[in-house]
């Protein structure tokens, strides 16, 4: 498809200044005990259109409500979960079936002409999950119903 893979962080440095193909992907598979400071994995994410929020603690974690849609468009597989705060393909993020030609399907979201708009549609609905933000919408809930 035309696109060259780090797949170890500790080469990424050397991966982006060396490998002239603009098309880069980085894969990271980083098991619990080995986990980077966030602050890294946010400035690495931040250099990157796309993030890819799979499953790791549950099919809902951090990733999908304040990592991967942060700085960059989030990308999740289809679920049928109920967020407090949706995430819809195409508006503040991007779907993908994992069944079917997913590195396709990711492939062909890079090419999008509508990241940009993703991308600020998604950092609004992570500022909903903000504790200060979380809290006022838990507080309107609560007296909703008293």
């Amino acid at each position: 498809l035309g696109y060259i893979v780090c797949d170890n962080l500790y080469n990424l440095n050397g991966f982006l200044q060396h490998e002239s193909n603009h098309r880069k992907w980085l894969t990271v598979n980083t098991p619990h005990y080995a986990r980077l400071d966030v602050k890294n994995i946010l400035e690495i994410n931040g250099l990157s259109k796309l993030s890819l929020a799979l499953p790791g603690a549950g099919i809902k974690c951090f990733r999908t409500t304040g990592e991967s849609p942060l700085n960059s468009v989030m990308m999740l597989p289809h679920d049928d979960l109920a967020y407090t705060f949706d995430w819809v393909d195409g508006a503040n993020c991007i779907k993908f079936d994992p069944h079917k030609d997913a590195v396709g399907q990711i492939n062909k979201a890079t090419q999008r002409k509508d990241l940009y708009k993703i991308y600020l549609n998604g950092v609004e609905t992570v500022k909903k999950y903000q504790i200060n933000n979380f809290k006022s919408h838990i507080e309107e809930v609560i007296n909703k119903h008293l």
